[in-house]
């Protein structure tokens, strides 16, 4: 099925496409275009799919030793004997790492989808996600992504939101401006 989606958009003339690495533009015949699922790939592409791979997986390790480490700390906290206003304090802190966390989740490497496709709402979600805007306005999908920390919940109203977003109470208006008249 790749293949031959592949095949159609070599057909189409005068169509370019944009390199990830520097954003400069080129015919769509000169790129490399493959199906991933296919095991017969040429030496370089099974090369950079390893190196991308492998750039993942040392990605993750990294996030799961931080998170570790996040772990760790937080344990060591809670084991020191504290008064009330060192728990506010530890509170407030835990509650601003994770808002922070949560304004510049769309720039770590392991945030899987493109900061330009990401619009930020922060209350009651964080962010929706235009998969595809950044090349070209081509939406192919919405995400609604609300980012935790430690072990933040959703909060109901969160929960309502997931609830009707996997339920497709999902509705589209546009609204005209009246105020002309």
């Amino acid at each position: 099925m790749a293949n031959k989606l592949i095949h159609e958009l070599y057909k189409v003339k005068g169509l370019r496409i944009e390199c990830p690495e520097c954003g400069s533009l080129f015919p769509i015949k000169k790129a490399e275009l493959f199906d991933i699922n296919d095991k017969k790939h040429s030496p370089p592409i099974d090369k950079k799919i390893d190196s991308l791979t492998q750039a993942k997986k040392n990605e993750f390790e990294s996030l799961n030793e931080t998170r570790r480490e996040i772990l760790k700390r937080r344990k060591e906290i809670r084991a020191e004997p504290e008064n009330i206003k060192k728990k506010v304090i530890v509170s407030t802190e835990s509650i601003n790492f994770g808002v922070i966390i949560e304004e510049i989740a769309p720039s770590l490497k392991s945030f899987p989808y493109k900061p330009k496709d990401c619009r930020q709402l922060f209350d009651p979600i964080d962010y929706v996600v235009f998969n595809g805007l950044h090349n070209n306005g081509n939406i192919n999908e919405l995400t609604f992504i609300d980012v935790k920390t430690g072990n933040a919940k959703l909060k109901s109203t969160q929960r309502e939101i997931k609830s009707a977003i996997e339920n497709g109470k999902i509705t589209y208006l546009s609204v005209e401006d009246t105020t002309n008249e």
